[in-house]
């Protein structure tokens, strides 16, 4: 199996992993945050779920990969009350057939952030 390393100078990387991993046929994207390509967090879920998607996109771009080609999304929130909001941004994304997907709230996130998201992209 091939494995290659994918990044793009406008997503931001916080720790020691990849931004996404390219495989013979599918793209792995790590969980994107709402992090603007100056290491700042956006100030609120509407806004950061838009940069984590958009940060999505511009890995896609590098992967040569489109992101409604998703099979797999993760959502991870720190307040499900949230989930309204960013499930009107998804659909902006995303039309049916809907990637697969799981959504959890969780106590804490990378940065404080309000949402992380990372997607499986079939090529």
């Amino acid at each position: 199996m091939r494995k290659q390393i994918t990044s793009h100078e406008n997503a931001v990387v916080g720790g020691p992993f990849s931004q996404a991993i390219e495989t013979d046929n599918l793209v792995l994207i790590s969980g994107q945050i709402g992090m603007n390509k100056e290491g700042v967090l956006e100030s609120g879920i509407e806004e950061q779920t838009r940069m984590a998607f958009i940060n999505a996109l511009n890995i896609c771009k590098e992967a040569n990969v489109d992101l409604h080609n998703a099979i797999k999304v993760t959502v991870l929130v720190s307040d499900l009350n949230n989930m309204p909001i960013v499930n009107n941004i998804y659909k902006e994304y995303f039309k049916e057939p809907y990637p697969t997907r799981m959504g959890y709230e969780v106590s804490r996130l990378p940065k404080d952030s309000l949402i992380e998201m990372d997607f499986i992209i079939q090529k």
